[in-house]
């Protein structure tokens, strides 16, 4: 999503376009005395070196953090879905592979360690193929079933997002990392293709580790790295997933979709300036592809630029944006919690002095549905937004939106 890229710690913004490589086995004496070392005091590939993944995950100074590289149980990890509109559906998609591919004949084992790329491969037909997923993939049904092959290394849920942003910056400056991969569990699964991302460190696991670990475990698997910024880098990674997994076709229908003229917003004389922000405490703006949705919807971003990182601003920029219209969608949040949260705004006299809080045109959204994620949903965000744009102030139903009432 619009991601916390731009911590203080200083997130991996990759600008690099997706792409395919594939890590060539190694034998243990090949390896350098550095990674043998590495690979013993990391035995679930939580390298400090490697980065962080998912949300903002942290705790407060006070609550003990769980060490990065302490291993831990998969099997305690629960992902709810959030309540929101289905996914499209479409008809099988015929395989056609490269040749470099293991044939259409002999299932591919695939391991998506990210919910956006999760959520891809099912799309275009490739979910049977699916071996073993991350512990935030939770869409569609199907995904929450299969084998766990991440898990976060600090507990945050139930913090306030004071808490939760003090303790990752704590841990990014240390050297930690939030996430790991279950080295152990993806070596028995073997997959032939391990799709993750270089977008933000604080949203999945590192393209780094998964490097380190497929390197070092003489897995054989070729490694598809993510990096959409905006719409068009979106529409771009569901192709690259749909030659990967030999639909090339439904892919492409599905990115059409994204680039579709249709879907742009008419030109309008008056815009409804919107404020978007991803974070609370501290305020961050939300950025990369979320501009293009207000655009599409019919609303201007008053903070933020299509294709640029998210970016912590401060409240008196908040309140000099005046904006018509406020959306919250914190990465990672329940659309409960982000209301649970958007309470301890009226505490702040920039937030109550806003035009759109005043004339109650607030919104929470569930991000993880529509935002947060670089996928075919994100056509279902621009949908919500629109309908909310067209009466702000009205409690028209828009599932997975509930608008905050003026204070």
């Amino acid at each position: 999503m619009p991601r916390y890229s731009a911590t203080a710690a200083g997130a991996n913004i990759g600008a690099s376009p997706s792409r395919v490589q594939r890590i060539p086995s190694i034998s243990p004496s090949s390896m350098p005395a550095s990674s043998s070392a590495s690979r013993a005091s990391f035995p679930y590939a939580s390298s400090p070196n490697m980065g962080v993944s998912q949300r903002r995950w942290g705790a407060h100074s006070a609550v003990p953090l769980i060490a990065a590289r302490r291993p831990f149980r998969m099997d305690a990890f629960i992902s709810v879905a959030p309540a929101y509109a289905p996914a499209r559906r479409s008809a099988p998609a015929a395989c056609v592979r490269p040749s470099r591919w293991p044939s259409c004949a002999t299932r591919m084992r695939i391991a998506s360690l990210l919910p956006s790329a999760t959520e891809i491969v099912f799309a275009v037909g490739a979910g049977d193929e699916v071996v073993g997923v991350s512990h935030e993939c939770d869409y569609p049904e199907a995904a929450r079933g299969l084998p766990v092959l991440t898990g976060p290394a600090v507990e945050t849920r139930g913090l306030p997002q004071a808490e939760i942003d003090a303790a990752i910056s704590s841990l990014l400056a240390s050297g930690g990392s939030t996430y790991a991969i279950d080295v152990p569990r993806l070596r028995e699964l073997r997959p032939d293709l391990v799709i993750t991302q270089a977008l933000c460190d604080v949203c999945a696991v590192s393209e780094g580790q998964v490097h380190r670990v497929v390197h070092e475990e003489q897995l054989g698997a070729r490694v598809l790295t993510l990096t959409p910024l905006d719409l068009e880098g979106v529409a771009r990674s569901i192709e690259e997933v749909g030659q990967a997994t030999g639909r090339p076709a439904e892919s492409a229908r599905l990115a059409a979709d994204l680039r579709e003229p249709a879907m742009a917003a008419a030109a309008s004389p008056s815009r409804p300036r919107v404020l978007a922000l991803e974070w609370f405490a501290p305020p961050f703006t939300a950025g990369h592809w979320v501009p293009e949705q207000i655009a599409r919807a019919g609303g201007e971003d008053v903070l933020a630029l299509p294709g640029q990182k998210s970016e912590r601003v401060t409240w008196d920029t908040v309140a000099a944006s005046a904006p018509d219209v406020a959306f919250l969608l914190p990465c990672g949040l329940s659309l409960d919690e982000v209301v649970q949260e958007a309470a301890t705004l009226a505490e702040r006299p920039q937030w109550r002095a806003l035009p759109a809080v005043r004339d109650g045109a607030v919104w929470a959204l569930d991000a993880n549905a529509w935002f947060s994620r670089p996928g075919p949903r994100l056509l279902d965000g621009i949908e919500a937004l629109r309908a909310i744009l067209a009466d702000p102030t009205g409690d028209q139903p828009v599932p997975g939106a509930r608008r905050l009432p003026a204070p």
